[in-house]
């Protein structure tokens, strides 16, 4: 039996190069393959698993359901190793080894393997930047780096690789421009997969060349500017998905033009306008979802003829008027989502299949009808103006939306305010005879008028006292100041009565709700062991939930602490952002407590990860995994400058964060920065009842240092922010733990200290602030000099001295163009004698309101995108100079 095998394998060895038989043998000992997998004495080609071989040659490799001895592997090289190795397989044309964890960057080797169809490295553990010899696999037809840890561009490892038709680099943390070039070359792409990584800038018009595309994935990322429709001409394309970017415009009509179309997802970007009527040209449209975007106007009638389609999800936008009764018929309609909207009017419930509906969310709209309660779940249709339903807006908050809108509560609307003249009032009894729907009318009349009367008296007298708050520019103004009065006017303060909180003053809240038995479970009964920290508003927890996912449960108390939650909710009502702590939910079950659910940050916050040193007072030592180094920081210094510019330059009202400290600052596991602590968050709209709520909330405390020279409306600008930025910037770079938390004599003498040692031209003087654990030396050391420099800019007491976020945010991602020669900076200097850095680059926040703000913001931006870097250079020379000149003076307290 054994003289058998050994001939069939010796048969086989003679159809096979010798060489390849080799290099198998010499990859199965790199690999440390399973004993019992890839057998010595069996023949590769038939008895090894993921082997393949045609003619003789090894042709296909897959590594996917490969055992291997992880505690043998030498992981240094083992990437590069095998490379070579497959280098001498000269007729492989596909390598797929997803699962395999090589734990190491792709070598410049991966170049060698020209052949190669197809590469898999899905879910390698890959990590570190693309190599650019990638573009010379000249080859390849399929790629996927999915699910890694790769970083950098991809611009350039791409630029050659004209003949694929499937990529997929999704689930890594790529940044930069999405490859313009390779869209321009790659005419046969069928399948585009760049999800979840942090790419930025603009979507390429000539994306709209790929003919062939069918499947396009950008969602997750930070693009920017309007969504291209108008250039994709994808008549094949059936899936799309932009979804969680900084996209914003109105959607095109030429959306149309992809009629293959069976998935669309444009959730949480900034869309704006109507949803177009041409969409049902989409016939096969099977899954559209708009929510969380600021889309308004009604809900086109020709989305009710897309009979294929199965999803519709349009929740948190400002869409409103009726909602098409067709589309409760829809055939194969199973999931409605359209809560936190404006819609109102009639729900005709007898017309839905609940055998078919699996999901249903009507909630926080000003629906009238009659829900079925043992067939739709209560907090499916919460906050409405439904009839015999628990939990509904008062009647009074329904008559006064419905004065907004321009109907009258229980009267027949005109047709000119509700097209197609539906009612929204409910029926009449029809057994009624015809005498008593006369007197009915007569009586209603009557009434009528002189609740119109009252009405208008109201009106006048409103208008007098509060005229800017009652003049609705958008809808959006529109929804936020509704939601705020109707906080006041269903829940109670805590002053007068408790302090007792309904779930409307949660309405604008994210998130899913979450049953209370399930957090008490999580946190064990709210164990004090597994208290994190007792947080300005409320009691912070970590707790692990049945699935295995740990979050973090913010308990508040509605007799204690509501004012400052109240605050932070209308932060989440306005903004989102991926710096800004992630809400997952809510439970509202209790009523003298509520809960709010936070993604858990296994960093914590910043200050608990500077903090590397005993503790001689307290006894103790504090430790994280590993001190941060250089890039670490800068990462994290830019990370919050992100935040704070999307709050003050892309809000509208801008929002003040009010709390920037290195406790604020939260870290997930990739060291991403999570903007936290925003109970202090205050709006600009100064006009507002978001405004007026806002201020009777207000807690009173003292002023930071440097807070001299601000105003009210100072404040209301950013420049606190600022200033408190300008701190931070000084603990990152000395590791001097506390400064942004500290306010005493030691401290204040501390940051003078600091600020005379910045000086752009001596460095050597930068040496005696940075903290002793850095390494830093080379570009690194430009990096923290540029660093210093905008600390100190942040740090004057004069508010027109100070950078905006924005400017701020610019100079901290392009450090080195401070440092350009010399010479250059001489020569330009002379033409832009009169200009300073804060006006020219980081400019004045001088404007009051937030469009005025902006706008200016945008103007410099203009200057400098025309000059180009030698504008930036002739404003970093005014600014250094400018820099110099601060005196000592301007950063003591007064």
């Amino acid at each position: 039996m054994a003289g058998r095998n050994e001939l069939h394998l010796t048969d086989a060895v003679l159809n096979i190069d010798a060489q390849e038989i080799q290099t198998l043998q010499g990859l199965r000992e790199i690999l440390q393959v399973q004993d019992g997998i890839w057998q010595k004495n069996k023949d590769p080609c038939y008895d090894w698993p993921g082997v393949s071989c045609k003619n003789g040659h090894v042709v296909s490799l897959s590594l996917s359901s490969v055992s291997y001895k992880v505690s043998l592997r030498d992981e240094s090289l083992l990437l590069e190793l095998t490379v070579q190795a497959l280098s001498h397989l000269s007729f492989l044309r596909s390598f797929n080894a997803t699962g395999y964890e090589f734990r190491g960057c792709l070598p410049e080797s991966i170049g060698k393997l020209n052949k190669l169809n197809i590469l898999d490295l899905t879910r390698t553990a890959l990590q570190g930047a693309v190599p650019a010899s990638l573009k010379l696999l000249t080859s390849l037809e399929f790629l996927s780096l999915a699910e890694n840890n790769l970083t950098g561009s991809v611009s350039p490892s791409m630029d050659g690789l004209a003949d694929l038709k499937h990529l997929d680099l999704s689930y890594n943390s790529f940044t930069g421009s999405l490859p313009f070039t390779l869209f321009s070359k790659a005419f046969q792409l069928v399948y585009v997969d760049l999800s979840h990584n942090k790419f930025e800038n603009q979507i390429p018009p000539f994306i709209g060349q790929l003919v062939n595309l069918r499947h396009l994935a950008l969602g997750h990322n930070d693009l920017q500017g309007n969504l291209p429709i108008k250039h994709l001409n994808l008549s094949r394309l059936e899936y799309l998905d932009v979804s969680a970017n900084n996209l914003q415009g109105p959607i095109a009509d030429t959306i149309s033009h992809m009629r293959s179309l069976a998935y669309l997802n444009l959730e949480r970007n900034y869309f704006t306008g109507s949803i177009p009527s041409a969409i049902s040209n989409c016939t096969r449209l099977q899954t559209l979802i708009l929510d969380r975007n600021m889309l308004n106007n009604n809900l086109p009638p020709s989305v009710a003829t897309l009979s294929n389609l199965v999803t519709l999800s349009l929740s948190f936008n400002n869409l409103s008027g009726i909602i098409p009764s067709k589309i409760f018929t829809l055939p194969k309609l199973t999931t409605l989502v359209v809560s936190h909207n404006l819609f109102f009017g009639p729900i005709a419930f007898k017309e839905l299949r609940p055998r078919l509906m699996q999901a249903l969310d009507l909630s926080y709209n000003f629906l009238q009808g009659d829900p079925a309660r043992e067939l739709y779940p209560v907090e499916n249709v919460v906050k409405n103006c439904f009839q015999g339903a628990p939990n509904q807006h008062t009647p009074k908050a329904c008559r006064q939306f419905y004065r907004r809108v321009g109907v009258a509560w229980h009267e027949m609307p005109p047709k000119s305010v509700l097209p197609g003249g539906s009612s929204v009032s409910p029926l009449l009894d029809q057994g009624h005879t015809h005498k008593n729907k006369l007197l009915l009318i007569i009586l209603g009349c009557a009434v009528g008028g002189a609740f119109v009367l009252a009405i208008a008296g109201a009106c006048a007298v409103c208008n007098e006292k509060f005229k800017d708050n009652l003049a609705f520019k958008d809808n959006l103004e529109f929804k936020d100041d509704l939601e705020l009065e109707i906080i006041v006017e269903e829940g109670e303060t805590n002053t007068e009565r408790g302090s007792s909180l309904d779930k409307d003053t949660f309405s604008s809240f994210l998130g899913e709700s979450f049953p209370y038995d399930k957090l008490h479970r999580a946190t064990g009964g709210f164990s004090s062991s597994q208290m994190l920290a007792n947080g300005q508003s409320g009691e912070l927890y970590k707790g692990i939930l049945e699935e295995g996912t740990v979050v973090v449960v913010k308990r508040v108390y509605t007799t204690k602490k509501i004012e400052l939650c109240l605050k932070e909710l209308q932060v989440f009502q306005r903004a989102s952002h991926r710096r800004l702590i992630t809400v997952l939910g809510h439970c509202m079950d209790a009523p003298d407590e509520k809960f709010l659910v936070y993604k858990y940050m296994p960093y914590g916050d910043l200050a608990s990860v500077l903090q590397m040193k005993n503790d001689i007072h307290e006894g103790t030592f504090h430790c994280c995994q590993r001190p941060l180094d250089w890039i670490t920081r800068l990462k994290i210094a830019i990370g919050v400058a992100e935040g704070l510019t999307y709050l003050h330059h892309e809000c509208s009202p801008p929002i003040v964060h009010g709390n920037v400290k290195a406790t604020s600052i939260l870290l997930d596991e990739k060291f991403e920065v999570r903007l936290g602590s925003l109970s202090f968050a205050c709006s600009e709209d100064t006009a507002s009842p978001a405004k007026l709520i806002s201020c009777l909330f207000s807690l009173s405390r003292p002023l930071d240092y440097g807070d001299a020279d601000l105003t009210t409306t100072d404040r209301s600008k950013g420049s606190k922010d600022v200033y408190d930025f300008g701190k931070l910037l000084l603990e990152l770079l000395s590791g001097n733990c506390g400064i942004t938390e500290r306010r005493d004599f030691q401290t204040d003498s501390w940051v003078e200290w600091a600020v005379s040692l910045i000086h752009v031209h001596d460095k050597e003087a930068l040496y005696q602030l940075l903290d002793p654990s850095l390494v830093v030396c080379g570009d690194f050391l430009d990096e923290a000099m540029v660093m210093a420099v905008v600390a100190k800019a942040c740090l004057s007491s004069k508010v027109s001295k100070r950078p905006n976020m924005r400017h701020a945010l610019k100079a901290l991602r392009n450090p080195t163009l401070l440092f350009q020669e010399e010479k250059a900076r001489s020569r330009l200097s002379q033409v832009w004698s009169q200009q300073s850095w804060n006006t020219a680059l980081f400019g004045a926040l001088r404007s009051v309101g937030a469009s005025s703000s902006v706008s200016a913001s945008e103007n410099n931006n203009d200057i400098i995108s025309t000059a180009g870097n030698s504008t930036f250079l002739v404003q970093n020379a005014s600014f250094v100079s400018e820099i110099e000149e601060l005196s000592l003076g301007e950063i003591q307290e007064v």
